[in-house]
């Protein structure tokens, strides 16, 4: 019985994974399938000629009360609606997609842009490639996890969807689906699969004798930074458990010197 219900779970993943990669190539393709047959100049004219066709036969539909008329332009309009349900249904993933684009940019360009500073005014000169390496992995995947809440209100300011004041996206409730995807528990789940697949990979090649990257160190760089991200979220881990608190600390501190003082003055009395 258990055995059953666990694999009903497992097809249900299965089946949304596939309708996301679906979804995927929806968005992505159709570019690419106009880019590949090289119609995108005859298909921009056909749209042009279509929407126009659409926008006199409803003009012309609404001044003469014909039904064949009407008929027709139903006809005509009917890949129109297809074409709103199909916009209607991707549009939450497209927005979603945009958000995730932001996030990585995020986390990738800060720590790149802070070490540039840090070489340029000779703050911090760090010269050699496999260091920089392992520090732009290491404070990227940091940054991830320790501002996640700040990063994904961040997206929320300079996203495209005004879905807090746009009345056709706040049923989508992006914010609630962005939230959701990209939780902390989320990334955090993502950064060590990115590891453990990087580690496979690099491990594999290392003992046939090849690199992923142009040298060794850099490989190297990778995998320590990867060891490192494990003893942060420990540490961040224990952290959250841990019942010392410094400011709980800092108002016991007070409030014993504040005790003695009341019992000194209590004393001098």
């Amino acid at each position: 019985m258990l055995s059953a219900i666990l694999m009903n779970n497992y097809i249900k993943e299965i089946k949304a994974i596939l309708f996301f990669i679906i979804i995927g190539i929806l968005i992505l393709g159709f570019p690419s399938l106009l880019t590949y047959f090289k119609i995108e100049y005859y298909f921009y004219y056909a749209l042009i000629i279509y929407i126009s066709l659409c926008g006199i036969l409803a003009i012309l539909s609404s001044i003469l009360n014909s039904k064949i008329l009407k008929k027709i332009t139903n006809y005509v309009l009917l890949p129109v609606g297809i074409i709103l349900s199909i916009v209607t249904i991707i549009m939450p993933f497209g927005f979603l997609l945009i958000h995730v684009i932001y996030y990585l940019a995020f986390v990738i360009l800060i720590p790149s842009i802070i070490l540039k500073l840090l070489i340029l005014f000779d703050i911090c000169p760090i010269i050699n490639p496999s260091t920089q390496t392992y520090v732009k992995f290491t404070f990227s995947v940091f940054i991830a996890v320790l501002f996640n809440f700040q990063l994904r209100h961040l997206i929320y300011k300079i996203s495209p969807a005004r879905f807090k004041s746009s009345k056709k996206l706040k049923p989508y409730e992006l914010d609630k689906l962005t939230d959701y995807l990209l939780s902390e528990n989320n990334v955090r789940f993502t950064i060590y699969s990115l590891y453990v697949v990087i580690l496979i990979i690099v491990n594999f090649l290392n003992l046939e004798g090849n690199y992923l990257s142009t040298n060794g160190t850099n490989d190297k760089a990778i995998l320590q930074s990867f060891v490192t991200f494990i003893a942060f979220d420990r540490a961040l881990t224990l952290l959250k458990q841990l019942e010392f608190k410094p400011s709980d600390f800092l108002n016991k501190i007070i409030k014993s010197i504040i005790n003695k003082f009341k019992d000194i003055d209590k004393n001098n009395r």
